[in-house]
């Protein structure tokens, strides 16, 4: 397999040279901050738990909401997010997450291993079972002081406060976010005339409605589709992945465009809802970065049409 066929190429290195995660998920992580892992979890409902389901390369995957009859927890149909093991830390330090803490490396494999079967095999190309032998785990750093004791200033590994692995955003954390995305507004030119009278109306719902519904109008404009909502990204993506789109960016876009389909489109599609100042610019800022992402993807072939 050419790296260009990976499931998980980015299509470009990382800040720390990464270009691909060796796993095939519904989703991938971005930058490696604390905004970042809060834009990555707070694309769901505020309340939202989370559960991770799989840690690779130093990134986790997690689950949070599942659709009913979609009991495969990787199934892309269910909605995730994936961040960092960098970027969470950085969260938990700023107290914006809850439930993770600082571990060696030693004890993440020690963890890893205690959830495996044992003993463990692999498959051999011709078809025959090999016992598989792990390194030691006293090959792997335990980050303790010059007196031997764990020190977690010094831990970059991310373990879990509970069994059950679940991460929550706190209040304080919401708070940052909602206050970095309200600055971060952008409208997108095609409706600004409206949307900035609907703002100064204070009609933030309005406003919501308004561009998401340019949102997913480009969308179909650009798949020349009858679809609408979950249907219509989906197939967006299957013709963003066929057109040679690096398979992990458009796995992002989709987490991110059905997270915001599935809590903002349809949430303000039905209802008229009451917001605060803030609160109505995040979620159109949050709109805005889907526009910009559309917008660069479909501008070329539509101008040509």
């Amino acid at each position: 397999m050419e790296i260009e066929d990976h499931p998980g190429f980015y299509g470009f290195g990382m800040s720390d040279g990464t270009i691909a995660i060796h796993a095939d998920w519904p989703t991938y992580p971005m930058g490696g901050n604390a905004m970042d892992a809060l834009l990555a979890l707070a694309a769901f409902p505020e309340g939202a738990r989370f559960t991770a389901i799989d840690d690779i390369d130093r990134a986790i995957l997690f689950i949070g909401w599942r659709f009913d009859g979609v009991e495969d927890p990787f199934d892309r149909r269910n909605l995730h997010a994936a961040v960092w093991h960098q970027a969470l830390l950085d969260a938990m330090d700023h107290r914006y997450i809850s439930g993770i803490e600082r571990i060696s490396e030693r004890e993440h494999h020690r963890r890893y291993r205690a959830e495996l079967p044992s003993p463990l095999y692999h498959k051999l190309p011709d078809g025959t079972f090999e016992l598989l032998e792990l390194p030691p785990l006293n090959e792997y750093d335990d980050d303790v002081d010059e007196d031997g004791n764990f020190d977690p200033s010094i831990a970059t590994w991310v373990g879990f406060s509970s069994p059950e692995k679940h991460v929550e955003i706190t209040g304080s954390g919401h708070r940052a976010l909602v206050r970095f995305l309200a600055s971060e507004l952008k409208i997108p030119r095609e409706i600004r005339k409206i949307v900035n009278i609907l703002i100064d109306a204070g009609a933030y719902d309005t406003a919501i409605r308004e561009t998401a519904v340019l949102v997913e109008f480009r969308i179909r404009q650009w798949c020349t589709s009858k679809n609408y909502g979950i249907r219509l990204i989906n197939e967006f993506i299957e013709n963003l992945e066929a057109s040679g789109y690096p398979h992990a960016l458009a796995k992002i876009l989709q987490g991110e465009l059905r997270t915001l389909f599935s809590f903002v489109r349809n949430e303000f599609a039905h209802n008229r809802i009451s917001l605060s100042d803030e609160r109505g610019r995040a979620i159109l800022a949050r709109l805005g970065f889907a526009w910009d992402a559309v917008e660069a993807l479909t501008q070329s072939d539509i101008d040509q049409d």
